[in-house]
């Protein structure tokens, strides 16, 4: 029997449950009628009934026979819209700034605008990390897991014990109230074996199944056994 063909009974309502029901590896199954958690008697593992997540184009994956290099690409359409209201938002300044010097106004004119200028710097330095950035996730062959991002310098470095790490698992960033953003924003996190939460990536442009697609490798590289952690994106259709 083809891991899409198994029937399975939810503990709490006895509703069938399959990979329509949106299945969790680690011998968990998730009844959409419900939303009670099953593990089916003398089961350690459902990794079959998971649909495994592709391979994004953005990232590649280095596998040495010793230790592997999850290299993801930050690059995205998106950062092609910034670079033009970058140079929009920064040549207002420049000419701003040219008036100011051929109309002999005084110097402290020129801090009327300094707040711009802070946001056109910062979004400037944003969108090109967007464009040359790349993400490194290294599980190195004394089982530590290394987080960089570069060749621009930017915060989220993180050197782990995958020993300590209980769970790994997506999560939606995005409020729910916050109405005003359309846009979905994903983070992979990590469950602490004495109980702490950590964010290992997370980027304004994060696509979800970037997201999924690294929980999935260092799952499987760091023998994780994955379980439901609460707070977790529900995969579930």
């Amino acid at each position: 029997m083809t891991p899409h063909d198994a029937k399975l009974g939810c503990q709490a309502c006895a509703a069938p449950l399959d990979l329509a029901d949106g299945a969790r590896a680690g011998g968990a199954l998730r009844c959409r009628f419900c939303g009670a958690w099953t593990r089916p008697a003398g089961a350690s593992t459902l990794e079959g009934l998971r649909a495994p997540v592709e391979r994004p184009r953005s990232i590649r994956v280095e596998d040495d026979g010793r230790g592997v290099r999850i290299v993801r690409r930050w690059f995205s359409p998106a950062y092609v819209v910034l670079l033009l209201f970058c140079v929009l938002w920064n040549g207002i300044l420049v000419v701003f700034y040219r008036a100011i010097v051929a109309s002999g106004a005084p110097g402290f004119v020129a801090l009327f605008p300094i707040v711009h200028v802070a946001v056109g710097l910062g979004l400037t330095y944003f969108t090109i990390a967007g464009f040359v950035n790349r993400t490194v996730v290294t599980v190195e062959p004394g089982r530590t897991l290394t987080i960089r991002h570069g060749p621009l310098p930017w915060p989220g470095a993180r050197d782990l014990d995958p020993d300590d790490l209980a769970q790994l698992f997506v999560v939606s960033t995005r409020k729910p109230d916050d109405e005003r953003s359309r846009s979905p924003a994903y983070a992979l996190a990590a469950l602490t074996r004495d109980g702490r939460r950590l964010t290992l990536l997370r980027d304004v442009g994060l696509p979800v199944e970037d997201a999924l697609f690294v929980e999935q490798e260092l799952e499987r590289r760091l023998r994780i056994h994955d379980v439901p952690v609460r707070g977790e994106l529900d995969r579930a259709p």
